[in-house]
């Protein structure tokens, strides 16, 4: 594992999945470690966690076991043949227009009364303040709540109209082009003076809890701030945008796990149908050049 090449989050998880599970289940030398020990370690952690937990700690060990050939501790990955588990589709929920509607205005809750807990004025200050345009931005940009939090003003061009990430998931540079709403939401929110971030003193928690009480408020039910995501890329889709360009909007590595949102677009599958029917019943325009010759 080379830290460098991954942003801290993944590397906290990185680290947590080798302390808490794979460090005290072969805890021997790396040579020892057979597809024996590897099938036994899936069987049991399977009855215990999702099958895309057991495949992130498994990807994880097969990992760090290429890097011990690549150094030169070991000639062979024991990992080598053992498959993934089958995972469940990914899930998907979006808002619809009414949900999005009255989210909004249960997140613009600041002439209520919310009683302060041990975070004080700091988490009464996200609900009247930092909730709604959070979730705007959220909605308008695809952005993960870590990347909004971790957003910096210098990170924003307003003359260009685009806002570039430089802490990602996967520790890659992402562009992100802003529309009109996103565009006046940044601009007219407050510049804090010695801040560097746009939400200074903000944490994920607080947005979890706050946006759980907006949902509740909105009567909106099975709802997590991460289907934020989901439905920027959802309305994206079905307003007829190609996969790849979602995938580069979302950041997504794998067109893969992009394609889960290709059901949501049939106009899109039966416009690449009835072209193939144009092209079919008409002529190829180099056979027409020819003829004319």
């Amino acid at each position: 594992m080379v830290k460098p090449l991954l942003s801290s989050s993944s590397f906290e998880r990185f680290e947590s999945i080798i302390d808490k599970h794979l460090q005290p289940s072969f805890n021997c030398y790396l040579y020892k470690i057979s597809k024996k020990q590897i099938t036994e370690y899936i069987e049991k952690r399977s009855g215990e966690v999702k099958p895309a937990t057991v495949n992130q700690e498994i990807k994880r060990l097969r990992h760090m076991l290429n890097k011990a050939i690549e150094w030169g501790y070991i000639r062979e990955n024991p990992c080598k043949g053992i498959k993934n588990m089958k995972e469940p589709s990914g899930r998907i929920r979006y808002l619809s227009h009414d949900e999005m509607e009255r989210l909004l205005k249960a997140c613009d809750v600041s002439s209520l009364a919310e009683k302060p807990n041990n975070k004080g004025r700091t988490f009464s200050k996200i609900i009247s303040v930092y909730l709604k345009p959070i979730v705007q931005i959220a909605i308008h940009s695809g952005m993960r709540r870590g990347e909004i939090l971790n957003l910096q003003w210098k990170d924003i061009d307003f003359k260009e109209r685009r806002i570039l990430l430089e802490q990602t998931k996967n520790n890659e540079r992402r562009v992100i082009p802003m529309n009109e709403t996103l565009y006046q939401v940044l601009k007219s929110f407050p510049v804090h003076l010695h801040q560097e971030k746009v939400f200074p003193d903000i944490n994920g928690n607080m947005v979890t809890v706050a946006f759980e009480r907006a949902c509740k408020r909105a009567g909106i039910k099975d709802f997590r701030f991460h289907d934020l995501r989901h439905s920027f890329a959802s309305y994206l889709t079905m307003g007829g945008e190609n996969l790849r360009t979602v995938q580069t909007l979302l950041g997504h590595k794998d067109l893969r796990i992009t394609m889960r949102y290709s059901h949501l677009s049939p106009e899109h599958l039966r416009e690449a149908v009835s072209r193939l029917d144009r092209s079919l019943t008409s002529p190829p325009v180099q056979s027409k050049i020819q003829e004319s010759k």
